[in-house]
């Protein structure tokens, strides 16, 4: 063989790609950022996501009194033989959450229309200082046989008091420090 074979024998019967050099890919780009302006986006976000993660973990845990009141009121409601025994709670339940939720100096005096008032006053629903407002200020101070409620208004003020748990808006400490 002569020399034009071996180089024909060498591109394997095309003689078009004698002399021509395999192309080489570069590696692979890896997925971290190349940048710094990258890599300090991703941290930042990283940072507001913490910190979004702490806040919410702060408001569960000043909630945890809402949670345990409401928690509360479910087993007064299972537990209870008629509307009467739940509506006696009720009083007692709606005091108790609000010692927990505002100064006890603003809310343990506070009785009658006053207490009324309050409770109106922390959120957005129906108003206690109606009659039926009236009717929870007779459950706290009367005995049963002089309160006793029809059950569509025992069921009315169940749901009221239901409501001002889940939805009364608490003192704020820290707001109120600066």
């Amino acid at each position: 063989m002569d020399g034009v074979d071996k180089e024909f024998a060498k591109t394997f019967g095309n003689y078009l790609l004698h002399g021509i050099e395999e192309v080489h890919l570069p590696d692979a780009m890896g997925w971290w950022p190349q940048t710094i302006g990258w890599g300090l986006l991703g941290s930042f976000l990283l940072l507001a996501l913490a910190y979004w993660f702490f806040l919410q973990a702060k408001l569960w845990w000043r909630n945890r009194y809402r949670r345990e009141a409401f928690a509360r009121l479910i087993t007064i409601q299972t537990r209870a033989t008629n509307w009467q025994s739940i509506v006696r709670e009720l009083p007692f339940l709606l005091k108790a959450t609000a010692l927990h939720a505002f100064p006890r100096t603003d809310v343990a005096q506070l009785s009658g229309q006053a207490w009324l008032n309050f409770l109106d006053a922390q959120y957005p629903g129906p108003a206690f200082s109606n009659t039926l407002g009236t009717q929870l200020l007779q459950v706290a101070y009367q005995p049963e046989n002089q309160w006793a409620l029809p059950e569509d208004e025992a069921q009315t003020l169940i749901n009221m008091s239901r409501q001002w748990i889940l939805e009364h808006q608490p003192w704020d400490k820290e707001v109120s420090r600066v």
